[in-house]
């Protein structure tokens, strides 16, 4: 589902070069996936998702941003933020219509609901993306199609 990310970002090479700056090796964030999920993780699924054999759910990218403690930017590749309090007042406001100074007054578990709601926007946008892929190359073999009867 989420292939297509990665011809846009680096999220492979952001996901190992932030693990090592954060001195954590594939093991340790296999085994941090399989204790906050409750499936078990092994090292080669990290490696393969830094070698970009393999993307993750979509649901483990906050899981990974909480292990990691960056953005959603910064793990996928986006504009530069290391520190995801940097952005996560400016995700907020823009995704889930909360004013950047209701932000510090939010509780937690609001907050989270806010982020939640970004991330089913976003799932919602990859889904969108991959049904108009979709549909470009139905409507190129019915052009193809097309072209090849008219021809003859």
């Amino acid at each position: 589902m989420i292939k297509s990310l990665k011809r846009v970002n680096n999220f492979n090479f952001r996901l190992k070069e932030i693990r090592e700056k954060k001195g954590l090796n594939q093991e340790q964030i296999a085994a941090e996936l399989s204790e906050r999920t409750g499936t078990v993780y092994s090292r080669s699924q990290v490696s393969q998702y830094e070698t970009c054999k393999v993307q993750p759910r979509l649901e483990l990218i906050p899981i990974l941003m909480e292990i990691l403690d960056v953005s959603a930017e910064a793990l996928l590749g986006l504009p530069e933020h290391e520190n995801k309090d940097n952005i996560i007042q400016h995700d907020i406001t823009h995704t889930a219509g909360v004013k950047r100074r209701d932000v510090k007054t939010m509780s937690k578990p609001d907050l989270k609901l806010a982020l939640s709601e970004m991330y089913d926007l976003a799932d919602d946008l990859i889904q969108d993306n991959i049904r108009l892929k979709d549909d470009n190359i139905r409507l190129k073999d019915i052009v193809l199609k097309s072209v090849s009867v008219f021809k003859e």
